[in-house]
């Protein structure tokens, strides 16, 4: 057995994972792009019907579309936080550190050895990512909140005073011609508009867990959030810097972390099956046949047979479940043909 100080070191997984992944998905692209939409549909329908204890009467495979849909639909709700991650450092790579100007002045001033250069690196990566990210969340979100009727105004305006600062910064640590902090506030005005955006979906998620604490344990907890996001997001931002590949990896990684943190994953299957309309949502009234109002499992009888605000679980086959109204509530499965109308309440 060779002993573990003659052997050679592994290889960097993250390298490793750059060089293999891409060549790996183009050999078997078609393939997955037939496989993995309708598992990934049948899977979130199978963990929306296990959490609720029922199973379709009908043979779900035969619904291609229905399962393409869902497919779609959940992948759009998570692609939309990884979009969030990747876009800021594609923003700003492209429209300010890879310009001529400053990559020129940048690489002029950085030093020759190797403990100052990586300083100095994480001192450029801080001025144009970590802090004009965490300055606006810190300023917007305590501003939309004396004045929530301003959202639009006030993403536009702290974005601006956040990155302005910096800019300025940039151009005198790294020796750069003034003119180069207006072009860095443009192109940092985008980037910090989306990491906004993504603080608003980690905050929205988390909403139910923060209100459960006391006011200034939520604003410590609430500060604390905003910056683990804006280093999550500086990391997939800086990711770019080793290409497409890097940027996509790490944003997907992150993303796929944030969210089974605010909630996104495991609500999934419910906000997959409500978007394409079967279900997890609560209807006015459920109108049914006579029939089934001797059963008197929450069914009013005065003047029609019906059940008063009742959460649809699935609307689709043979039969109808619900869940009825109430501090009793229970489940029902109603045979289709029993059911008159379903009466959805307008948005």
């Amino acid at each position: 057995m060779t002993p573990w100080s003659e052997q050679p070191p592994s290889p960097d997984f993250i390298d490793l994972t750059l060089e293999r992944l891409p060549p790996l998905l183009r050999k078997h692209s078609t393939l997955l792009l037939k496989v993995m939409p309708p598992l990934l549909g049948f899977l979130l329908f199978l963990q929306y019907f296990y959490r609720n204890q029922f199973y379709p009467s009908f043979d779900l495979f035969q619904f291609s579309s229905l399962l393409l849909a869902a497919a779609c639909v959940g992948v759009l709700i998570v692609g939309y936080v990884v979009i969030l991650l990747t876009l800021p450092g594609v923003v700003l790579f492209h429209g300010y550190v890879n310009n001529q100007q400053v990559k020129s002045g940048i690489q002029q001033n950085l030093p020759k050895a190797d403990r100052a250069r990586q300083n100095k690196v994480m001192e450029l990566a801080a001025l144009a990512y970590f802090g004009p990210f965490v300055t606006t969340g810190l300023l917007f979100w305590p501003a939309v909140y004396w004045f929530p009727g301003h959202a639009v105004k006030l993403m536009i305006a702290t974005s601006v005073l956040a990155c302005a600062p910096y800019g300025l910064l940039i151009a005198l640590r790294f020796k750069l011609p003034k003119r180069t902090t207006l072009k860095f506030v443009w192109t940092v005005f985008f980037a910090a508009m989306l990491f906004i955006g993504l603080t608003f979906q980690v905050l929205k998620g988390s909403a139910e867990a923060l209100d459960r604490l006391p006011p200034w344990l939520m604003l410590a907890a609430t500060v604390l959030l905003i910056c683990v996001l804006a280093a999550i997001a500086s990391i997939s931002a800086i990711a770019h810097f080793a290409g497409w590949n890097a940027s996509l990896l790490f944003g997907t990684f992150f993303g796929i972390l944030i969210c089974g943190y605010s909630g996104l994953l495991t609500s999934l299957p419910e906000t997959v099956v409500r978007a394409v309309g079967l279900g997890a949502y609560e209807a006015k009234s459920v109108e049914l046949d006579s029939a089934f109002c001797d059963t008197g499992l929450g069914v009013t009888s005065e003047q029609r047979c019906r059940l008063e605000s009742p959460t649809i679980v699935w609307s689709l086959g043979e039969t109808l479940v619900v869940r009825t109204a109430g501090d009793e509530s229970v489940q029902l499965q109603i045979p289709s043909h029993l059911v008159k109308a379903i009466v959805q309440k307008a948005n």
